[in-house]
């Protein structure tokens, strides 16, 4: 007796009758016994009878349906202790009758558990692996509830090792190929009560083994072609035993044979030669020497014959076309996917095929198409392309039509010969003809009821599906509309009737049904509906929802007593789910219950995949509910589950959505951990727990991702899974082929991150791993991990995700052991330091070390940093495990404000030209004050800290002024005292002194000075003072861009006691003053020195600036450069990655507004500024003299975009000399006039010449100067400049002819020669500026020409191995939109790395250079100008002093400036 199925199959078409039920039942149990008909689903009559006992049999005479059902106590099974044997017989519609199918029940007089098979009987073949599963429950009597005890033997057939059987659970699973193919085997399963051992059950399981066909196989395809003068060799060494293993001798006898058609009748092949039949050897392998056989239209029809003792014999044929043509023999083999049936290839529609095709002629060229046509350059289809001799078809649903016939063609060509081989293919149809219902299950009811109660008996049955490949699988499961999206669940597959013990939430829910052949020809998914009703009112919805739970919990203990751990992860995806009408406290401790009931279950399962997906399936549900309500109790059963399920690595794929629910499930306990460590600031796990949590992570995700990428191939696109806490990726690749292999990953998007994470591979690896075997080059799996939470370790404050790389050769379980590289593996690491103060992001890059997981502690052993910004470390380790970014505030820094050993000075920032230097040094001309930290520099006799005496007063008269001369701001500053004191005797007025004198702003090119900034109260219809809000720098009113040749100074003079406002600016509005103040600083400072206004003098108490010095708190003081969007790495993330139909819709929006914008801009206002212009010249009057003076020339507005950072470099004679980034275009007057007279008609060349007057010339000694004498970013930002300048000088020369230039200097000719035309004397006769004509630039962008070096010898770019145009890491300093990023090199003292300081002690750092703040930390609405939001992090940005690119340290230049705001309501200027 079996309790079980027999299946009774015959070769007629007798119906085959199944039934299903238990086989004993005690005093209390109801019996319930089902029959179903293969293949009938209507009209179906069921005769049932009992052969041993009257009573039973003349109840069971009046039932007629499939379903027998006799209520608890089985009243007509009246003797106790005795078999009862029933019979079921059933007839289809056509009248034809099933064979007898025979059920003994045994009821027992004791209260023993239920036990049945689910199936109760199967059938199978020796190359799938074999899954049986008891069910128990418990009696229905009243008896107390406890573990069961469960054990196997064997009553029949050849023995298996006992191992298989001593499992101590109600699942056995036999691997492949352990089971001999013909045999029956009989198991029974014994489950007895562990309180009473007396109470015990029996039932057996039998399964019977198939054979399957001889597989006969010729090697190359469904046909070949061959040239007549070459020979031809089949071979048919793959055909095939398929009831043993590959390695097993296979014991098979090959006939070869040979025909082809003579009209309508097959002839035997001849010899060409010698006219007699062909014989052929015995043999796998044949080869036919050349000239066997004549060319003809018709194929030749070769015929192998695979037979074995016992088993029927196969044949493949293949079609042979001989041809006079030399040719490649081509051939192929299938290395994965589809089974070999006959000359076919079965392949199931979105099953992945791989074949590699051979020639016997070297250098053959493979083109593979497929007929009917199917379009192979479809992204997916085939990843290797059609050009390869690997090819890779990767269909889907869409891609063929099931049960159609698909012909594979090679082609293989050798210079003019073509050589040609083809596959049959047939596409595999799913199951059919089948049904599904879901219902709610009433016992001894046929009713299919579509309504019920949280954690009511569900029923879901998919009958009557047929297919000719044998055995089917059947999946269930549910999806529905949660509150955090949709839900979907599915079970492991099985039986074709499963029951959802309470496993089924409240809501509207859709059930699913998927059923699979022995081939997995899937199905589509099949549907019905079912409501579950939360039936409580809104007031006793908590109470009900309690009273719920509790019978849940009942439900679930009973499950895992009865060693159930599917219906334990059905209750659990169902109770996670009600949790949520539970408050917050019972449902935390509700998901940490349910994890570790499901933990437990898992101890309690067969190990199966099936079942690892199924429970991972739960996991993820249930943590994706509410990551953060998850606690301690839950991450650690999380972990454990992950431990449990997956310790070993299978031998068959793993599909990327199990893969993936797995890592979803460590993500959310990630996301756990940091979510409570950010409200609590101490972590979630303690140090234990920490490290065995991240050595689970480490190792079963590599297991994980190693079934994953199981039967990939080299070169594949890799296979990545992502989720909120984790992104993992697996590629193979040779080992010859990693030399410089490099992989990018995403960073999970609970890590704030402005980029990916990237490796790079030395090309010492392969050497390193295997030695010097040239001729080794094994298959390497490349496992990328980043995990958005690195583990907290007390000592360390980690800045960055968990990055981790590990190799291993293919399907080998274990990782490689990669140490002592002889060159490093380079690893870039994202940071986040949205959390660190203005000071401790200018210091962050002397403070870190890269460190590596090791035992539940960092070290850094192994590893330097090698690079630094502020949004992501490069890193250099000579080994390969998981690593993070350590931020060590303990370590000695330049620029942290406290003077440490090795500095002479610390002022609190990392500046040049403030006194103490960006290495903490003190400048030439500087003293710093080191008593009080940040220490305090000035220069000697010029007052403290910012050089002046005093602040700019209420009561003064404000001016900007530019003189040529100098060489660099430093120079300047140096010579403050000469400036006032050359102001001072130009003015003449003797109560003014120099202390009256206050230097407010000084600017060099791109680099500035600040001392005072100001905040302005609106005067209404002021003219003269612009909106400061409108500002970014603070600018103290300059409305034009500085020329690097020019220094721009702006100033006041306060009023001194006895002098009037008026006064100072009648003497210093005087016709030569500006003359007699530039032969006082030409005599004071012995350099020839220009000046001129370019902000006319203005009484101060007619503004509303009251002037403040620049600090730290006010996040003023100095400029940080603009990087937004800029990017450090050239593996960092695509901008459009992951848009929503949202932000797409946003998008568009902008767009649309910025073209609105633009229309105003380059169409509205230059009409209206045209019209005022005009209004203007009609009011001029020349003055005395008969000169006309020309009013200042108002902005023609620019396009405020930033110029490319490619062009802004192209002038540059170095890495160096150029700005790290461009200043946005802004709109800039011009304001003085320029003679007509001394303007030159337009070239051929389109080129127009300025004589300007050699009064305005520049000192000889600055015009004698070489490129590579001048400062640094003169050249770089002056050329940058002038093609901001291109399109407002066009239109001066050609529509105002009559205006000067104020801005002079140094652009090139085309032939490479200065601009200046000096005479040999060195005096400056005349300067020649050049204008480019609108014909000769590209439209719609500045124009940048290269800048030669004197004499027309190309310019060289640096051979710094850091600059931005060599490094292969660094050179992603230019972004994708072509704009650059300053990039600091890390001077560091030699050894690995900084390690954790002694307790209370400050370790000594190296002086470094930092990388800038960037403008991509401000949080979401921030602006320098604007704070964030309410609740958003406050980052300081500094926007006042200007940055100097370092010059003579062998750094790259950080960025010069902050782009400012167009001025359009500027003051105006006169000359």
């Amino acid at each position: 007796s079996s309790g079980s199925i027999t299946v009774l199959a015959t070769l007629s078409a007798t119906p085959v009758l199944t039934v299903k039920g238990i086989d004993t039942i005690d005093p209390c149990s109801p019996l319930e016994l089902t029959g179903v008909l293969i293949g009938a689903s209507r009209n179906t009559v069921y005769q049932w009878n009992c052969l041993n006992d009257d009573t039973l049999d003349s109840y069971l005479q009046l039932v007629s349906g499939n379903t027998l059902f006799i209520e608890a106590g089985t009243p007509q099974m009246t003797t106790l202790d005795k078999r009862y044997v029933i019979q079921v017989i059933a007839t289809d519609f056509l009248g034809k009758s099933s064979d007898p199918v025979l059920i003994t029940i045994f009821k027992s007089s004791k209260a023993v558990p239920a036990l049945a098979f689910s199936p109760p009987s199967a059938s199978s073949y020796v190359d799938q692996s074999v899954f049986i599963k008891g069910e128990a429950m418990f009696s229905p009597c009243a008896t107390e509830q406890v573990d069961l005890i469960f054990d196997w033997s064997q009553t029949a057939g050849p023995a298996v090792p006992a191992s298989y059987l001593r499992t101590g659970l109600p699942q056995i699973v036999f691997p492949k190929n352990v089971l001999q193919a013909g045999a029956t085997y009989v198991f029974r399963l014994r489950a007895t009560m562990s309180n009473d051992l007396s109470l015990s059950v029996r039932s057996s399981f039998t399964l019977k083994m198939l054979h399957r066909p001889l597989l006969a196989i010729i090697d190359g395809g469904s046909s070949k072609t061959n040239s007549r003068y070459l020979p031809l060799v089949l071979s048919g060494a793959n055909s095939r035993d398929l009831d043993l293993g590959t390695s097993v001798p296979q014991g098979l006898t090959y006939t070869w044979t040979c025909s082809y058609l003579n009209g309508a009748i097959s002839t035997a092949c001849r010899n060409e030669t010698t006219g007699s039949p062909l014989t052929f050897p015995s043999t796998a392998t044949v080869t036919m020497p050349i000239r066997t056989f004549l060319s003809q239209d018709q194929p030749y029809t070769m015929r192998l014959t695979v037979s074995k003792a016992g088993r029927s014999p196969v044949f493949f044929e293949m079609p042979v076309y001989i041809v006079e043509e030399i040719i490649p023999s081509i051939s192929f083999v299938v290395a994965d996917g589809g089974t070999q049936q006959g000359s076919s290839l079965r392949l199931n529609s979105d099953q992945r095929l791989v074949l590699q095709a051979n020639s016997d002629l070297p250098g053959t060229v493979y083109d593979w198409s497929l007929s009917p046509y199917v379009n192979l350059t479809e992204p997916g289809i085939a990843p290797f392309g059609v050009i390869s001799s690997t090819f890779i078809l990767q269909g889907t649903d869409s891609t063929f039509v099931t049960g159609a016939s698909y012909v594979l063609t090679v082609l293989g060509s050798v210079g003019s010969g073509t050589g040609i081989a083809t596959l049959q293919i047939e596409i595999n149809s799913p199951p059919l003809g089948g049904t599904f219902t879901a219902c709610r299950y009433v016992a001894g009811s046929s009713a299919c009821l579509k309504t019920g109660a949280p954690f009511d008996d569900y029923r879901l049955e998919a009958a009557s599906w047929s297919d000719p490949d044998l055995p089917l699988l059947y999946e269930f499961g549910y999806t529905f509309e949660g509150p955090n999206g949709t839900v979907t669940s599915w079970s492991a597959g099985g039986a074709d009737t499963v029951k959802f013990y309470g496993g089924i939430p409240t809501g509207s829910m859709t059930m699913m049904a998927r059923v699979c052949d022995g081939l997995m020809a899937k199905t589509d998914i099949i549907y019905d509906e079912l409501t579950i009703v939360d039936t409580a009112t809104s007031g006793r919805r908590l109470l009900q929802a309690g009273a719920a739970m509790m019978a849940a919990r009942s439900k679930m203990l009973t499950a895992l007593q009865t060693f159930r751990p599917d219906s334990v992860n059905q209750l659990a995806g169902a109770m996670a789910v009600e949790s949520t009408k539970l408050n917050p406290e019972n449902a935390r401790a509700m998901k940490g219950e349910l994890l570790a009931n499901m933990n437990t279950g898992s101890a309690r399962a067969a190990k199966t995949q099936a079942f690892a997906c199924e429970a991972f399936g739960t996991a993820a549900l249930l943590t994706a509910l509410d990551a953060a309500a998850l606690d301690r109790n839950a991450v650690l059963n999380s972990a454990g589950l992950v431990d449990s399920l997956f310790s070993q690595v299978s031998t068959s794929p793993l599909s990327l959505a199990c893969a993936s629910q797995t890592s979803a499930t460590l993500g959310a306990t990630l996301k756990a951990q940091a979510a409570y460590a950010k409200a609590n600031g101490v972590p979630l796990l303690d140090p234990a727990q920490t490290n065995s949590f991240t050595n689970t992570l480490e190792a079963r995700m590599f297991e994980v991702m190693k079934q994953a990428g199981w039967n990939a191939i080299a070169g594949e696109p890799s296979r990545t899974i992502q989720d909120e806490g984790n992104t993992f990726m697996v590629t193979r690749n040779t080992a010859q082929s990693m030399s410089g292999f490099s992989l990018s990953q995403p960073v999970p998007s609970m890590f704030s991150s402005f980029t990916g994470a990237a490796f790079t591979i030395p090309d010492s690896l392969a050497a390193d791993l295997f030695g010097n075997q040239t001729d080794y080059n094994p298959e390497l799996d490349v496992q990328g991990q980043v995990s958005g939470y690195a583990p907290y370790v007390e000592g360390f404050t980690l800045r960055s995700p968990l990055v981790g790389l590990s190799i291993a050769v293919a399907q080998d379980p274990q990782p490689l052991q990669v140490t002592n590289l002889s060159k490093p593996v380079d690893i870039i690491i994202p940071v986040d330091v949205a959390g660190l103060t203005l000071r401790e992001r200018m210091v962050f890059s002397q403070q870190v070390n890269c460190v590596w997981w090791s035992n539940g502690n960092y070290t850094s052993e192994g590893c330097t940093v090698t690079a630094v910004s502020l949004i992501g470390v490069r890193c250099s380790c000579t080994h390969l495990t998981m690593f993070a970014i350590n931020h060590d505030s303990s370590i000695a820094a330049c620029g942290d404000g406290k003077l440490d050993p090795g500095e002479e000075c610390d002022d609190g920032d990392i500046f040049d030209l403030n006194g103490c230097s960006a290495e903490c040094k003190v400048e030439a001309g500087y003293f710093c004050n080191t008593n009080k930290e940040p220490n305090e520099c000035s220069i000697p006799g010029q007052g403290e800290g910012q050089n002046n005496v005093g602040s700019p007063s209420a009561n003064g008269v404000y001016a900007q002024m530019s003189m040529t001369g100098y060489s660099s701001l430093n120079e300047f500053l140096s010579e403050q005292k000469d400036f006032r004191s050359s102001l001072v005797s130009s003015i003449g007025n003797a109560n003014v002194s120099n202390s009256d004198v206050i230097v407010i702003k000084a600017c060099f090119g791109a680099s500035c000075r600040t001392y005072f900034t100001f905040a302005r109260r609106m005067l209404a219809g002021d003219p003269l003072i612009e909106d400061e809000s409108q500002r970014e720098d603070g600018d103290s009113g300059s409305a034009r861009k500085l020329m690097a040749t020019e220094m721009l100074v702006d100033f006041q003079v306060n009023v001194p006691a006895g002098t009037s406002e008026s006064s100072l600016i009648a003497a210093m509005t005087a016709s030569d003053f500006l003359t007699r103040f530039a032969t006082a600083m030409t005599q004071s400072t012995g350099k020839t020195v220009t000046a001129m206004y370019t902000q006319e003098p203005l009484a101060a108490s007619q503004s509303d600036r009251t002037w403040t010095r620049p600090t730290y708190e006010d996040n003023e003081g100095y400029d940080f450069p603009d990087t937004e969007e800029e990017q450090l790495f050239e593996n960092a993330d695509e901008a459009t990655a992951g848009l929503t139909p949202t932000v797409i819709a946003l998008v568009l929006g902008l767009a649309a507004f910025a073209f609105i914008l633009a229309c105003c801009i380059f169409y509205v206002w230059p009409h209206l500024q045209k019209r005022r212009e005009a209004k203007y010249k009609q009011t001029q009057v020349a003055p005395a003299g008969g000169k006309k003076v020309h009013p200042p020339h108002k902005s023609v507005p620019v396009l405020a975009q930033r110029p490319r950072a490619s062009d802004a470099w192209d002038g540059a004679e170095n890495d160096d000399d150029a700005p790290a980034t461009v200043e946005t275009s802004v709109v800039e007057p011009f304001g003085d006039s320029i003679d007509e007279a001394n303007i030159s008609p337009v070239r051929s060349d389109g080129v127009r010449e300025l004589i300007l007057p050699a009064t305005q010339s520049v000192s000889p000694e600055s015009a004698q100067q070489t490129p590579a004498q001048r400062p640094p970013g003169r050249f770089g930002h002056a050329r940058a400049r002038l093609q901001e300048l291109q399109s407002q000088l066009d239109q001066i020369l050609g529509t105002l002819p009559k205006r000067d230039l104020s801005d002079i200097s140094e652009p090139t000719s085309g032939d490479g020669s200065a601009g200046r035309r000096l005479p040999a004397g060195g005096s400056s006769s005349e300067m020649v500026l050049r204008s480019l004509s609108p014909h000769s630039r590209s439209p719609g962008r500045p124009v940048l020409q290269p800048l030669p070096s004197p004499g027309g010898v190309p310019r060289q770019m640096s051979h710094d191995p850091l600059s931005f145009r060599n490094d292969p890491l660094l050179g992603a300093g230019v972004g994708g939109d072509g704009r650059g990023l300053a990039v600091r090199r890390v001077r560091r003292n030699s050894g690995p790395g900084h390690s954790p300081p002694a307790a209370g002690g400050k370790k000594e750092g190296t002086v470094v250079r930092r990388a800038p703040v960037l403008k991509d930390d401000l949080p979401d609405g921030a602006s320098p100008e604007r704070p964030a939001a309410s609740g958003a992090a406050q980052i300081p940005v500094f926007g006042v002093e200007e940055q100097v690119a370092a010059s003579g340290s062998g750094e790259t230049a950080m960025p010069a400036t902050t782009p400012r705001e167009p001025d359009t309501s500027g003051p105006t200027w006169t000359s």
